[in-house]
C-alpha cells in the first residue's frame, strides 16, 4: 500500500510541476507577443517619421523646380517678344526629356530581359552562337 500511495504522490507532484510549467510558458508567450508588438509598433513609427520626411522633401523639390520653370519659361518669353511662346519652349523641351527618359528606361528594360533570356538559355544547354537545324 505504501507503494501505491507514493506512485500517487510522485504522479500529483508531476502533475503539478507541469501546471506550473504550463502557466510560465502561457506567461512568457503572452510577454513576448506584448514586446513583439511594441517593437512593432516603434518600428512602424520609425518608418512614419521616415515617410513624412521624404514627402515634405519631394514636395519642395517639386515646387523649386515648378518655380524653376516658370521663371525659365517668363524670362524665354521676354526674349521671344511673348510669354505664351515662353511657355511653348519649355513645355517642348521638358516634352523632349521625357521622351529621352522613357526611350531610355524601355531600353534598359529590354537590355536587361535579353540579357536574362541569354543567361537562361546557356543554363539550359541553348547556346546563340550554333544553328540549330
Amino acid at each position: 500500500m505504501v507503494n501505491k500511495s507514493v506512485e500517487k504522490s510522485r504522479a500529483e507532484r508531476i502533475a503539478l510541476h507541469y501546471k506550473g510549467f504550463i502557466s510560465s510558458l502561457q506567461s512568457w508567450l503572452e510577454l513576448r507577443i506584448e514586446l513583439a508588438g511594441h517593437q512593432y509598433l516603434e518600428q512602424i513609427q520609425q518608418n512614419k517619421r521616415l515617410v513624412y520626411v521624404v514627402l515634405l522633401t519631394g514636395l519642395s523639390a517639386v515646387l523649386a523646380v515648378t518655380f524653376i520653370l516658370v521663371a525659365a519659361a517668363l524670362g524665354l518669353g521676354a526674349l521671344l517678344g511673348h510669354t505664351a511662346w515662353g511657355f511653348a519652349s519649355v513645355g517642348a523641351v521638358m516634352a523632349v526629356l521625357a521622351l529621352i527618359l522613357s526611350r531610355s528606361a524601355t531600353r534598359s528594360k529590354e537590355n536587361e530581359v535579353t540579357a536574362l533570356d541569354e543567361t537562361t538559355d546557356k543554363k539550359n544547354g541553348r547556346d546563340n552562337t550554333e544553328q540549330n537545324q
